[in-house]
């Protein structure tokens, strides 16, 4: 997260990359983060603009990467989800 997210989502998550204030990582619960992320990655989620870029730093990170990318997410930055 730290090499690859943080310039533009900020080393805690609340930075709104590209001025889109609806995908600052901090703000999501657990579940919604991994859901985006992999979306992500397929191409199934996100707008033209950000599905386009997004797409093209994930490619350049490897899926046991990605995996550790969504551990330190989800275990220090974003919201915890409560039932």
């Amino acid at each position: 997260f730290i090499e690859k997210c943080s310039a533009c989502h900020g080393l805690d998550g609340k930075n709104p990359p590209l001025g889109h204030t609806k995908h600052i990582i901090a703000n999501l619960r657990k579940k919604d983060f991994i859901r985006k992320i992999k979306g992500y990655r397929t191409g199934d989620y996100g707008e033209t603009s950000d599905k386009g870029f997004m797409l093209k730093q994930l490619e350049q990170i490897s899926d046991k990467d990605l995996q550790h990318v969504i551990s330190y997410v989800t275990e220090k930055i974003v919201k915890k989800d409560t039932h």
